[in-house]
């Protein structure tokens, strides 16, 4: 996994397998940990793998992820 801080172009590379469970903990563990969560993150990979990396990401950070479509905006409460 290369994950790339544009404003300072730091990178860190994590080897990682393709598991989106093991990669969120990998994320959260080398780039969360000492660079916090940024603004914007650019993903290039599908909606299975982005879905659980996201929903493990907040679970490990304490907090609910709640995914939401525009067409059924009354998912968020």
């Amino acid at each position: 996994m290369v994950v790339v801080d544009r404003f300072s172009k730091s990178v860190v590379f994590v080897p990682a397998p393709g598991l989106a469970e093991e990669a969120a903990k990998l994320f959260h563990n080398h780039v969360v940990k000492y660079f916090s969560l940024s603004e914007d993150i650019v993903n290039d990979c599908n909606t299975h793998f982005t879905y659980w990396f996201w929903t493990v990401l907040f679970n490990l950070m304490g907090s609910e992820l709640r995914f939401f479509m525009a067409s059924h905006p009354q998912t968020d409460g």
